[in-house]
C-alpha cells in the first residue's frame, strides 16, 4: 500500500523528532495536518514536540483537537495534563490526568503525573491557622528560681533651703551638699517668679511691668484686657487681618487701587475674557470587548437558531473581535459564525438587508485581524475554505481575497 503525503510527513516527522530537531519535526506534522485534518494522530504527535519546546499553549490546543476527534485517546489527555501544569492550571491538569488514568489503569507515568500535580495542590492551600494555646500552668509547678526578688533601697531626699543670691552663707552651704549649714533666717523665694533685670525700652517700653501681672486676673475679660494691653496692635500700622470697621483683609491698607485684588476693589473695571482653546480632536481607541471569551462561547452555543445567534452577535462591536478572541480562536467557532452569516442572509424576508450585509461585512473584515489568523486558516479543511469564499460572495465580494484566500 503506497503512502499517503500525510503519512509520509508523519514519518518524516517522527525521525526528525528522534534527532532531537523539534522546530523541524513540528513543521512536518503541520504539513500532515493540512493534508489530512482528520487524522488525530499528527496534531498528537505536534502537541508532543512543543512539549519538549516548552510551548504549552499551542501543545493544549493541539491535545484538544485530537481529544475532539478521538475522545478516548489516553495520550491526549496525558499531554494536555502536562501543558496545563505548565500554565499553572493544576485543577484542570489533575481533571485530564485522573481521566487519562481512568482510560488506562495501568498506566504508571499517569500515575506518577498525577501524585505530582496533587503534591502541587496541597502546597498551593493556605496552612490553616494556629489556634491560641489557652494552658495554664499551675502555680504549684512554677520554679523559684523563676520568681523575681526585688530589693528595696532606701533612698534619702535632700533639699537645701533655696536662696536668692548666691553671695549667701547658706548658698554655699547649699552647693557643698552640706545639709547642716545654717541659713540667713529670710523666707525661701518663689523660683517660678520672673526676676526682672533691666528696663523694656523701644516700641515695647509703653507697655505695663511684667511684675504687674504676677496677680491672676479674677475674671476672663480681665484677663483678656491685660493681654490687649500687653501685645501692642498692628492694625494703626497697616498689617494684620482683622479691622475695627469691620473689612477684615491681608493686604495692607497703604496698597495702590490697581495693586488690591479683584474682589478688594471699589470700582469694577471691564476685563475682557480669556480666548478659548479649541478642543483637540480625541484619537480613536480600539474597542474593548464587553464580554470575555469563555462568556462568548458559552452564550453562543446556548442559541438554538441562527437568527439568535446574529442577534446576540450584534450586541458585541466588531472592531472589539480582535481584542475578544486574541490567539485563542478555534476553526470550529469560525466555522459556526460563517454557517450562521450565510443562514441569516440566505433568509427571507430580510427588510434590512443592506444594513445586515455592511454590518457582517465589518464582522468578516475584523475577523481577519485577530492574531494569528492565518494560523486558522491553515486548520481548515478545503470545504470550510470554499465556504468562507462563498460567503463572501454573498456580501459583494468576488472571492475570499481579503482572507489572503485565493481560490
Amino acid at each position: 500500500m503506497a503512502s499517503t503525503p500525510a503519512q509520509m510527513a508523519k514519518e518524516k516527522g517522527n525521525a526528525t523528532f528522534k534527532t532531537g530537531d523539534y522546530p523541524v519535526a513540528i513543521g512536518h506534522y503541520t504539513a500532515a495536518i493540512l493534508a489530512d485534518p482528520k487524522d488525530h494522530t499528527f496534531p498528537l504527535n505536534r502537541a508532543a514536540a512543543y512539549l519538549k519546546l516548552g510551548k504549552n499553549a499551542d501543545a493544549e490546543r493541539d491535545c484538544s483537537t485530537v481529544i475532539r476527534l478521538n475522545a478516548t485517546n489516553a495520550k491526549a489527555y496525558f499531554r494536555r495534563g502536562q501543558a496545563r501544569v505548565g500554565l499553572a492550571k493544576l485543577a484542570e491538569a489533575q481533571g485530564d490526568l485522573k481521566e487519562a488514568l481512568k482510560l488506562e489503569p495501568g498506566n504508571k507515568s499517569v500515575r506518577e503525573e498525577l501524585s505530582k500535580v496533587e503534591a502541587l495542590i496541597d502546597k498551593a492551600r493556605p496552612a490553616p491557622r494556629k489556634q491560641p494555646s489557652d494552658t495554664i500552668v499551675p502555680s504549684n509547678l512554677v520554679s523559684a528560681s523563676t520568681v523575681t526578688r526585688r530589693r528595696r533601697v532606701p533612698i534619702t531626699i535632700i533639699e537645701p533651703p533655696p536662696q536668692t543670691s548666691l553671695s549667701s552663707p547658706s548658698t554655699s552651704h547649699a552647693l557643698t551638699g552640706n545639709p547642716s549649714a545654717p541659713s540667713s533666717g529670710t523666707p525661701p523665694d518663689d523660683f517660678m517668679k520672673p526676676v526682672v533685670t533691666r528696663k523694656l525700652s523701644g516700641s515695647l517700653s509703653t507697655s505695663p511691668d511684667i511684675s504687674s501681672l504676677q496677680t491672676k486676673p479674677a475674671t476672663f475679660k480681665e484677663a483678656k484686657q491685660a493681654r490687649e494691653t500687653i501685645k501692642p496692635s498692628r492694625v494703626g500700622a497697616g498689617g494684620g487681618i482683622f479691622r475695627p470697621s469691620g473689612q477684615h483683609t491681608i493686604f495692607p491698607s497703604n496698597l495702590s487701587e490697581d495693586s488690591r485684588p479683584a474682589s478688594l476693589r471699589t470700582t469694577e473695571k471691564s476685563v475682557p475674557d480669556p480666548p478659548v482653546k479649541p478642543t483637540p480632536p480625541k484619537t480613536s481607541v480600539p474597542a474593548k470587548s464587553p464580554v470575555s471569551l469563555f462568556t462568548f462561547t458559552r452564550n453562543w452555543e446556548a442559541q438554538r437558531s441562527a437568527k439568535d445567534r446574529w442577534a446576540f452577535l450584534s450586541n458585541i462591536p466588531p472592531t472589539s473581535l480582535p481584542s475578544l478572541f486574541q490567539t485563542s480562536l478555534e476553526p470550529t467557532l469560525l466555522v459556526s459564525m460563517l454557517e450562521t452569516f450565510l443562514a441569516v442572509l440566505r433568509e427571507q424576508p430580510l427588510p434590512d438587508a443592506p444594513d445586515v450585509r455592511d454590518r457582517m461585512k465589518d464582522y468578516m473584515i475584523n475577523l481577519g485581524r485577530v492574531p494569528r489568523f492565518g494560523t486558522v486558516l491553515l486548520l481548515m479543511s478545503r470545504d470550510e475554505k470554499e465556504l468562507a469564499s462563498e460567503l463572501w460572495q454573498e456580501l459583494g465580494t468576488a472571492s475570499a481575497a481579503p482572507w489572503g484566500i485565493v481560490s
